[in-house]
């Protein structure tokens, strides 16, 4: 029985269960909440405990459930477009997925720690959380909180650019959405009360053939009406955690698939991707007194890969056979966490803790058209071919893979409010590795209210990454790991300037990034492959800006525009804005965005230095748009549009020489949806 189709079962019994004793539960209205409700929404994701975004230490933007509705967005790597600093766009990377391009920064690694419910989705082969789970639904949230700059001064390693946390909410309602090139998409989410706890179940199905693209994008010889240059894709989530005021519990299981578009080095029809992720989490709290809280966390996560893609044609005799290759990896994550949360004094709080966390690449295997005898080496002669695409759990050249990564952290925070206008934080993460480096991350932060509608926070920050099992370990034809590796770290000084009036207000955030150690790739002679090495270092500054402005009790405007003040890396946007016009009136929500990005021009190489890449893109507006009706409190009708005027563009991937570096984006898509709560 197929992953959606278990899942489907399970969430049916469980409805049947409790269908007669749910009960309807009202969300925040993101309309109804003045400016100065807006910037004082609540988040935990930076600081000892809940507080508002504009008294956290770090630069924080949040995201309601209402928000991103009006928007009309349902996937997080899309919402994160309307975030300073962030721009999301469709590249390669083992299949088609989203890449963030982070404060001036196309990220290839894992700079940005994304989390659900706490839990890190980043794991240890690759580090980006977007390559095992490249899609996460945001129908079942209740929001979402992004730090925009370093956060591993409580976190570790992958918060070197942001952080982003998913809280999924407790709701009884359901979504069924239909939409072009045969989309299709169902959810749920049950929330129950008893006397001991609250059951919550989300579930969310999502799957449909894509976008037709150019057949001439395709490396085969002959490109006939029976291959399709299209986009499938499957996603399929599940939740189901049960817990009160002292412990939770929550299991979490996704899977997905992407097929037949760009994987690695082009576009064939035997290119696959599947990936099924689940994780197992635990919490227990504790009050002393009301001063003192004792938290203990345990996480548990497994991941998993099979993908193919294009790596070159078939030729002549005896490479006459097309050779496609990819990873059919699997990695299992381990963390334990316990920390003390003390108020030492009405004006002094602190928070220290210490963390161990294990990560494990324990199978290394590939999905691959060709293997020698031994199997040892995938060489794509044709004495080694094996009639298509064939899955193997273990190849001689990728057991290196097979290691562990353990560490032991130890972290504090410290709260002091000075006076009614003053507020410093002083806070650093010491982070023992068994084979890498240490590391020690501070973060020092101070904030000053000068009056009741102007405030400034100044920030001094540092984060790293840490060299995954990929960089360390790998050893086959084409990349030499390096166990030396040191990992990649960043000092960041960010000031900010809030400004607030009645019916607007504007946040202006300067930062400058010092990224040091740098893990690149370097060939080794003239043997064709290449190792990872420490060499590296950038320097970013820009200014990022968002405001919100109530014309009246039924219209909202939000913008955001950023504008780096040095050059961007792999040539990300220097510049970008966003703009959303969003209302109710009565019974009718409608809203309208534009996302504009600027003209990309390059003509200088950046991986290779022996070819001249040259890419060219217009700048564009993508204009969304977005009308939902409600009848009466329970049924609602929704039409969406994304890429209103199907704009035909590409983006700039360094990753695809053969291909121009291009990468073509998504057009119009258009979704009806019919949701309803009980």
């Amino acid at each position: 029985m197929s992953l959606k189709s278990q899942l489907s079962l399970l969430s049916l019994s469980i409805s049947l269960c409790l269908s007669q004793q749910l009960h309807a539960q009202e969300q925040i209205d993101f309309f109804d909440m003045s400016i100065e409700q807006l910037i004082n929404v609540e988040t935990q994701v930076a600081s000892i405990r809940s507080e508002s975004i504009k008294d956290t230490p770090s630069v924080v933007t949040t995201f309601s459930q209402a928000e991103i509705r009006s928007l009309g967005v349902s996937e997080l790597f899309d919402l994160m477009n309307f975030v300073p600093g962030f721009q999301s766009v469709t590249g390669e990377f083992v299949s088609s997925h989203k890449k963030l391009q982070s404060r001036g920064v196309y990220l290839d690694s894992g700079y940005v720690l994304i989390m659900v419910d706490g839990v890190r989705l980043n794991e240890s082969s690759f580090g980006k959380a977007s390559v095992y789970t490249p899609y996460i639904d945001l129908t079942n949230v209740e929001k979402v909180e992004v730090i925009r700059g370093p956060g591993s001064e409580i976190y570790g390693s992958n918060a070197y650019l942001g952080v982003v946390n998913v809280v999924t909410k407790k709701s009884n309602d359901s979504m069924l959405e239909i939409g072009s090139h045969n989309h299709e998409k169902f959810t749920a989410n049950l929330h129950k009360k008893y006397e001991f706890g609250d059951l919550a179940i989300n579930l969310a199905l999502i799957e449909g053939d894509g976008e037709t693209y150019p057949q001439s994008l395709l490396n085969i010889d002959d490109v006939s009406s029976s291959y399709k240059n299209n986009k499938p894709y499957k996603h399929q989530q599940f939740s189901v955690s049960f817990g009160n005021d002292v412990y939770s519990l929550q299991y979490k299981i996704d899977g997905h698939e992407l097929d037949r578009f760009v994987n690695l080095e082009g576009y064939h029809p035997d290119n696959r991707f599947d990936a099924l992720n689940q994780y197992f989490s635990g919490s227990f709290n504790h009050e002393f007194a009301n001063k003192i809280n004792w938290q203990t966390l345990v996480n548990y996560s497994q991941h998993e890969m099979k993908s193919a893609g294009y790596i070159q044609s078939g030729d002549i005799r005896p490479y006459s056979q097309d050779f496609i290759l990819g990873p059919r990896w699997s990695t299992r994550d381990k963390n334990v966490r316990t920390q003390l949360s003390y108020d030492i004094q009405q004006n002094m709080s602190m928070k220290a803790g210490i963390e161990w966390l294990e990560s494990e690449h324990y199978e290394a295997g590939a999905l691959t058209t060709h293997l020698t005898p031994d199997s040892s080496s995938t060489i794509p002669l044709d004495n080694y071919y094996l009639g298509g695409v064939t899955e193997f759990t273990s190849i001689g050249d990728y057991q290196a893979l097979e290691n562990t990564i353990e560490s032991v952290a130890l972290y504090g925070q410290f709260k002091w409010q000075v006076d009614q206008t003053r507020t410093l934080n002083l806070g650093g993460r010491y982070e023992k590795y068994q084979e890498l480096d240490d590391r020690f991350t501070p973060r020092i932060s101070y904030i000053q209210k000068l009056n009741e509608q102007n405030q400034f926070k100044l920030i001094y920050s540092e984060a790293y990454r840490a060299p995954v099992t990929n960089e360390l370990y790998s050893d086959d034809g084409v990349t030499l790991g390096n166990p030396n590796l040191k990992a990649e770290q960043v000092s960041t000084i960010e000031a900010q300037y809030l400004y607030k009036q009645v019916n607007w207000s504007a946040e202006i955030t300067g930062f400058h990034n010092s990224m040091d150690d740098l893990i690149i790739s370097k060939p080794i002679g003239n043997t064709g492959r290449t190792q990872f090495q420490n060499g590296g270092s950038e320097t970013i500054s820009g200014i990022e800006a968002l405001g919100y402005y109530r014309v009246n009790q039924h219209v909202k405007l939000r913008g955001t525009v950023t504008s780096y003040l040095t050059s961007t890396v792999e040539s990300s946007y220097s510049h970008f804005a966003t703009l959303a016009l969003l209302s109710e009136y009565q019974d009718i929500q409608v809203g309208v965005n534009t996302i504009y990005r600027p003209k990309v021009e390059v003509t200088d190489g950046f991986r290779l230095a022996s070819q001249q890449q040259v890419f060219s893109e217009d700048d564009l507006f993508l204009v969304n748009a977005n009308i939902t009706y409600n009848l009466g409190r329970s049924i609602s009708l929704t039409l969406n549009a994304t890429n209103l005027f199907d704009e035909n563009y590409d983006i700039y991937e360094p990753r695809q020489n053969l291909n121009n570096y291009k990468v073509p984006q998504q057009g119009r898509m258009v979704k009806f949806s019919v949701g309803y709560r009980f």
